[in-house]
């Protein structure tokens, strides 16, 4: 039957772990580790140190801790902390065990008796994990509490610009006609950067005209009717849609005059 060190050993190379890997996982000083592995435990600490440090071993190696230390309680082996010279200090190392692994009964160190081992000099201080895990449920909860939270801000973000914006396209400068104001409408087959400025040189609009939006401007005096793509404008004029093109020739015009309505009201 194998001996606690074989056990050990045989189940750290089985996770292929090295003495440093399991010392920096477990904060146990590497030698400590190689004593327990060569079945040797009278290594200077208080019993309830050594005890504590193969439950900690042996949940790391995924061995049964209950069953690692029933059997060194089985040896009979006693230790006893050594007393260090004058201003010597020992420093034993730092162990976390976790939550889970956590046993009942007298084999379990007391956090608060070891922040004061018996040692006045010794630096050991065992701690706890205090961020243990949360609930499932509970992040569930957050995370869709945050979600609506985010969702609604969207929302009011979204209200306040369509209830600012006047209708109008984001970077669109657009005149609308008052009520009873002549107007014309502009139409796009595609999107298009349309300017209109009237006899005064003001603008009426100017930016993107949306592909399939009538757009109504005011029709004071003559229209300039300005765009690259001319061709893929439509001028609606009391009911009639007209092109942007030159009567004479049939040509497009990338600047077309709308002269003002015969009649105005």
């Amino acid at each position: 039957m194998q001996n606690i060190g074989e056990r050990l050993e045989e189940a750290r190379k089985r996770k292929s772990l090295s003495i440093r890997d399991a010392a920096e996982a477990t904060k146990i000083r590497g030698e400590y580790l190689n004593n327990f592995e060569a079945n040797k435990f009278n290594i200077g600490l208080p019993e309830v140190f050594v005890r504590g440090f193969l439950r900690c071993y042996a949940a790391l190696l995924g061995l049964p801790g209950d069953t690692i230390v029933a059997d060194y309680k089985a040896l009979g082996v006693h230790t006893d902390e050594k007393k260090p010279r004058h201003g010597a200090r020992e420093v034993y190392g730092r162990m976390e065990l976790p939550a889970q692994t956590a046993p009942s009964g007298k084999d379990t160190p007391d956090p608060r008796q070891a922040a004061a081992p018996t040692n006045p000099n010794a630096t050991f201080r065992p701690t706890l994990p205090l961020n243990l895990p949360a609930n499932p449920a509970t992040l569930a909860r957050v995370a869709l509490a945050a979600a609506a939270a985010l969702l609604l801000a969207l929302l009011v973000i979204w209200g306040v610009r369509a209830l600012t914006s006047s209708g109008n396209t984001p970077g669109v400068l657009w005149e609308h006609p008052a009520d009873g104001e002549p107007a014309i409408g502009l139409l796009a087959e595609t999107n298009a950067e349309v300017e209109v400025t009237d006899a005064s040189g003001n603008l009426l609009y100017k930016g993107l005209l949306p592909a399939g939006e009538l757009r109504p401007v005011p029709r004071r005096g003559n229209l300039t009717v300005a765009c690259e793509t001319p061709e893929s404008i439509r001028v609606e004029i009391d009911g009639n849609r007209l092109q942007l093109k030159n009567p004479a020739d049939g040509a497009f015009l990338k600047r077309a005059t709308i002269a003002a309505p015969a009649n105005p009201k």
